[in-house]
């Protein structure tokens, strides 16, 4: 016998949960940068044959820039799977079937977390220097996670290829299977479902 509610209305509930980790890894690593440059005096160099000044990392451009850039990509992400992930559960809960687009956007939105989230890790690695790699530092770590859970089958590139066709409107293998178990599920006379 199913469950019934919005929890197991779709089969694939489980899944969502997986953009948790590569968000919580940028964000992560986004406050380690942060703490790094604001305690860190980055070294002089010699320009034109005078020093520079000696100015704390968070004080210097190009760091700023890279910190920038860092958070856009994260925050940008961040914000689509919560959208998507919203909408998903809106429609669930008025028993309603998720429509293709849905679907296509539930599976992108967790693709894009990985992916947003490893362009948030990167920018900072360089320009940090020398502390980004040391072993008590947070940097080094985060990148290695990052770049390990982007190896995940869930995130392969295959799967980007299945997720743009449903959203240029051509069926991905398992959408009959999907619409299947929602109908097994709601029944075929619930609410405003599709026929």
């Amino acid at each position: 016998m199913l469950r019934r509610g919005p929890l197991y209305a779709f089969p694939f509930p489980f899944t969502a949960k997986a953009a948790a980790a590569p968000l919580g890894i940028a964000r992560g690593a986004l406050h380690a940068f942060a703490k790094m440059t604001r305690r860190t005096t980055g070294r002089q160099l010699v320009d034109e044959g005078r020093l520079t000044p000696a100015l704390k990392m968070c004080e210097q451009p190009h760091i700023q820039n890279a910190f920038d850039h860092a958070q856009a990509a994260a925050g940008t992400v961040r914000s689509y799977v919560y959208d998507v992930m919203g909408e998903v559960w809106s429609t669930l809960k008025s028993r309603q079937r998720l429509s293709a687009d849905q679907i296509g956007h539930y599976w992108l939105a967790i693709l894009s977390a990985f992916k947003g989230s490893m362009e948030a890790v990167d920018p900072p690695y360089k320009p940090g220097g020398g502390p980004s790699v040391y072993a008590n530092g947070y940097l080094d770590r985060a990148l290695r996670d990052i770049r390990t859970i982007n190896q995940h089958t869930l995130v392969s590139i295959r799967n980007y290829e299945i997720r743009q066709r449903s959203l240029l409107g051509v069926s991905p293998p398992g959408a009959f299977e999907v619409k299947a178990a929602c109908r097994s599920h709601f029944g075929s006379n619930s609410g405003n479902q599709e026929k």
